[in-house]
């Protein structure tokens, strides 16, 4: 199994379904209360790529769901 992490803020209920060749998406919303953080399957997202999507967009189409603390730190990796 392959994973593709990607962590952000919503904005209005939204948020944004990242390019990924990974078979999943877990995507953490940072300032989301309660479970911030999903699983979303490659052939979901396939249509929505680097695109925006709202809340509901991501409840139709969810795997899993579960609540992800983090600590911040400062960017120490280069860009990919």
């Amino acid at each position: 199994m392959t994973f593709h992490c990607s962590l952000q803020d919503s904005e209005n209920y939204m948020v944004d379904i990242p390019e990924f060749e990974s078979e999943f998406l877990i995507l953490a919303i940072a300032n989301k209360r309660g479970d911030n953080c999903v699983v979303l399957t490659k052939e979901d997202c396939a249509g929505s790529m680097g695109e925006s999507v709202d809340f509901q967009w991501i409840a139709k189409h969810l795997k899993r769901k579960f609540d992800v603390q983090y600590t911040p730190t400062p960017d120490i990796l280069p860009d990919p």
